[in-house]
């Protein structure tokens, strides 16, 4: 499965370069399920540049978790468990509840699924203005971090 991924993988970055990283984490923070940090490490390992590539996913991301938001506001509870799941959204709203705004910047940061806490916010209306900050806190760090590992990954084998 791993060589399927790495493979993939390459081919996104060689095929569209920036374009792919982007619609990739761009994609994620709303509604598909492949995490993009490998493909992140993959593209500034594999020669993208290191700060256009922070700075693409850096606003993929963000535009991407506006998306969710709005897609919680707008379609709600049931079109959520319907691409979810009840058990997500049951786990969702039980973290949701507990951590509020700092649930988002949590899921930004770790494995816990960023697209479910963004449709989540929008569900519960957490200020906007809150959610681009906990979106941006969550996420920027984990990206930069995931390019960067990348960059040294390419300078050890260049």
């Amino acid at each position: 499965m791993f060589e399927t991924l790495a493979a993939w993988g390459t081919a996104l970055v060689e095929q569209y370069g920036y374009t792919g990283i982007f619609l990739l984490t761009f994609t994620e923070s709303f509604i598909q399920p492949i995490i993009p940090d490998p493909f992140i490490v993959g593209a500034t390992s594999l020669g993208l540049d290191t700060d256009l590539t922070v700075l693409t996913i850096c606003i993929a991301t963000v535009l991407g978790a506006l998306v969710g938001y709005w897609l919680g506001k707008v379609l709600g509870k049931p079109v959520f468990i319907k691409i979810f799941g009840k058990k997500a959204f049951k786990l969702g709203k039980k973290f949701f509840k507990k951590y509020g705004l700092w649930s988002v910047v949590i899921a930004g940061f770790t494995p816990i699924p960023f697209k479910v806490m963004t449709w989540l916010a929008g569900i519960y209306n957490l200020p906007f203005y809150k959610f681009i900050l906990a979106s941006i806190v969550g996420r920027v760090p984990r990206f930069v971090l995931m390019a960067y590992v990348g960059d040294v990954i390419s300078r050890m084998f260049a």
